[in-house]
């Protein structure tokens, strides 16, 4: 698990069910009732990685399935948009993640259920499925503001059922806002950590990189993938745009009120947080995916040659630079990933060596050492440094201590592999990995020659 997984990890195994529904510690942001089911599932298998990253990848398998049931009463072509989706190596990161973003997918797709079948449906029925949806996902907010504008001109609910709906939906968002997104209003943290990824109206050339870096996560950020994603859309919006009235005009809510939140900096063009615009975008493309494979057909009448080349030109591109098959092998998380350092220092550890933490080191030592205890069992004293990139908090503690002092210095998420030889020159012992490293030998040999 990496540094994020880890202090989600460690609310989950620190707090009660009811303590998750509040503001998590760690710098940690999840919905309420996501993280609640986790923790259900932990108190049943244990919190051990596989089940705590089970309900994402749950949540991924199941998209998948209702994206196609949502999609096939209306459109021909879904394979295409079921291989996009499911072939983007973006998405199934998320859903092998302990991170909420596999979820925020699933809850998109569940909008977009209510708003095809919401004829079929009474308005309590989708006020209740509502509500729990916007538990589930923090920009569920921005999908129900679009519900309410495409129920208005599909008339699929009447306005009566709509205002009931609104208000339902408005009381369970005011109570998400309190319990997870007010507290952490005006962070300094949050805010520079997302300043360069806001939606700027003056920035033009910033605002248009952000969102081509969403598609790019997604699927690759070559021309040749832009030409294939956009065409489609670019025709569905100019040829169908009547059509479909009623399901761009909710869109379009949805996407304004994303670019408006952002632009305010209360919500991050970060790709990732844009995960859940992805099912929504690929409706659109498929309409007009659909509707350039049908205009073929007067030239090409062989329906298995028309597959042919429309995979070639329009899906073949999305699929070749961020495909499951290929980039998936890659260390995910690799910049912040120490559980392969950890078990090996411990393997190493003598009784009287003290454990000096770094900074990002300390969520993977608590999450292998409390959470999980059966599987690192560790006595030895252990200090803690939140400044480790320096070493001076270290060099201050040396002094007043025993020189010939063994110590293990577990060092995460900082320095490259040369840093680290430089930094650690007489180290005795030094075991690296991709986004960790742990250096042995004595106070005086590992940090006198950093004074």
């Amino acid at each position: 698990m990496f540094l994020d997984e880890l202090n989600v990890a460690l609310n989950v195994c620190e707090r009660s069910s009811l303590g998750l529904m509040s503001q998590l510690g760690y710098d940690q942001h999840f919905p309420p009732l996501q993280i609640v089911i986790i923790d259900w599932i932990s108190q049943i298998f244990g919190c051990g990685p596989m089940s705590l990253r089970f309900l994402p990848f749950l949540f991924g398998i199941v998209s998948l399935i209702l994206f196609y049931l949502v999609l096939i009463d209306h459109f021909r072509q879904v394979w295409s948009v079921i291989l996009l989706l499911a072939m983007s190596s973006f998405v199934a990161r998320y859903q092998t993640e302990l991170k909420q973003y596999s979820g925020d997918i699933l809850v998109s797709i569940g909008f977009l259920w209510i708003w095809f079948k919401a004829a079929r449906l009474s308005w309590k029925r989708i006020a209740i499925a509502g509500v729990l949806m916007l538990f589930m996902s923090m920009p569920a907010i921005f999908l129900s503001a679009g519900s309410v504008v495409y129920w208005w001109l599909s008339g699929a609910q009447s306005r009566s059922s709509i205002f009931k709906i609104s208000v339902t939906w408005a009381a369970a968002f005011a109570g998400v806002f309190w319990l997870n997104i007010l507290p952490s209003l005006g962070s300094e943290q949050l805010q520079d950590f997302h300043a360069t990824h806001f939606f700027s109206f003056v920035d033009w050339r910033k605002s248009v990189s952000l969102c081509l870096s969403f598609f790019a996560a997604c699927f690759g950020g070559k021309t040749i993938v832009y030409v294939a994603l956009f065409i489609p859309m670019l025709v569905a919006l100019i040829v169908k745009s009547k059509d479909y009235k009623a399901l761009f005009g909710g869109l379009l809510v949805v996407v304004s009120s994303l670019i408006l939140a952002s632009a305010l900096q209360y919500y991050s063009f970060v790709p990732r947080l844009l995960l859940f615009t992805l099912p929504l975008f690929l409706v659109v493309w498929l309409i007009g995916f659909e509707y350039l494979f049908d205009r073929v057909s007067v030239y090409i009448k062989n329906p298995i040659l028309r597959i042919i080349l429309f995979f070639a030109l329009f899906i073949l591109p999305c699929l070749l630079y961020k495909n499951v098959l290929f980039t998936m092998t890659s260390d995910k998380g690799s910049i912040s990933q120490s559980d392969k350092t950890l078990y090996a220092m411990v393997d190493w550890l003598n009784p009287k060596d003290e454990v000096w933490l770094s900074q990002f080191a300390v969520p993977s030592f608590n999450y292998y050492t409390a959470c999980i205890p059966e599987s690192l069992t560790i006595s030895n004293k252990v200090r803690y440094f939140t400044n480790p990139a320096s070493i001076k908090a270290m060099q201050i503690e040396a002094k007043k201590m025993d020189p010939n002092q063994k110590i293990w210095i577990f060092i995460s998420h900082q320095f490259n592999e040369q840093e680290r030889r430089i930094a650690f020159p007489k180290a005795e012992r030094i075991i690296s990995d991709t986004g960790s490293y742990a250096v042995y030998g004595t106070l005086s040999a590992l940090l006198d020659a950093n004074k």
